[in-house]
């Protein structure tokens, strides 16, 4: 039992430290905030119109990455191909497209699901929403849902290093609350899907975590982008280990001149599609 005088020091100097904490993050969390706004201002925003795979979409360059990602056509889609190859993505599918920044590739996905088809589009970043849900009504994509949350292994609030390409971070200094949804959660409201993209920034394997039960079924493919360099939470071996005997792994290299799909051998490209398809 300290001296009263002493313990009301040691509360004290716990409470400043707390302040100082709390400080910190709010402080963080204004300086990340005004920097996108200060980007995005200051950018001369506008839509562009190319053709991605096979099909003319306008689309909104709101930052200088949009414009690098998006700002020319693109007239091949591997990982699309070869889904579509494998009568997976086929008219009137569902599709989760996790980690759907501007929602691009989602509507890519939804002229190929066709009408009758879903699009899923999960995004945890408040601009890059804002951006896909003007993209989404550019295009008239009726059959695009856009959701503000982050992918993870179950539902809940995540913290968020808010950016243009921004990920889910074990700190709250600077970071943002988010919504956390899991692949069971979502194939329990809109149903099972047809495909699953995963592209969430080396939190891979956490979302396959979340998505058990809709593995369990082996009715849907999952078409994970690998981060190999940025997995903060599960080790390639570990992504792997989320398919079980039965399901067919393949890999394709996202850089470099070769973007065709072989089988998967343990081997790690740094960073490579993994197409997962279950035996029918």
């Amino acid at each position: 039992m300290c001296e009263q005088a002493i313990c009301l020091e040691a509360v004290r100097q716990a409470l400043k430290g707390i302040g100082r904490r709390v400080l910190s993050d709010s402080l963080m969390r204004v300086i990340r905030r005004t920097r996108i706004a200060h980007q995005v201002t200051g950018y001369s925003r506008r839509a562009v119109t190319h053709t991605y795979w096979r099909w003319p979409l306008t689309v909104e360059l709101a930052d200088p990455m949009a414009e690098g990602w998006y700002d020319h056509d693109l007239l091949e889609a591997g990982e699309l191909q070869a889904l579509e190859e494998r009568g997976w993505l086929v008219p009137n599918a569902t599709v989760f497209d996790l980690g759907a920044h501007h929602g691009v590739v989602a509507l890519m996905i939804s002229r190929a699901v066709g009408p009758a088809g879903k699009v899923v589009a999960i995004e945890a970043g408040r601009h890059n929403v804002g951006v896909a849900e003007r993209n989404r009504d550019l295009n008239a994509a009726a059959n695009l849902h856009i959701v503000h949350a982050a992918a993870a292994a179950a539902p809940g609030v995540l913290n968020f290093d808010d950016g243009f390409n921004g990920r889910v971070s074990g700190s709250r200094v600077g970071t943002v609350k988010v919504r956390a949804v899991s692949v069971d959660e979502l194939a329990a409201e809109h149903g099972q899907p047809a495909v699953v993209f995963v592209d969430v920034e080396g939190f891979e394997n956490q979302v396959l975590a979340g998505a058990s039960a809709t593995l369990a079924k082996a009715a849907s493919a999952f078409l994970v982008e690998v981060h190999p360099h940025d997995r903060r939470v599960g080790t390639l071996s570990d992504i792997v280990a989320n398919f079980s005997d039965g399901w067919l792994l393949e890999q394709a290299s996202i850089r470099g001149p070769d973007h065709g799909f072989v089988l998967f051998e343990g081997q790690d490209l740094e960073h490579f599609y993994l197409l997962a398809t279950p035996a029918r």
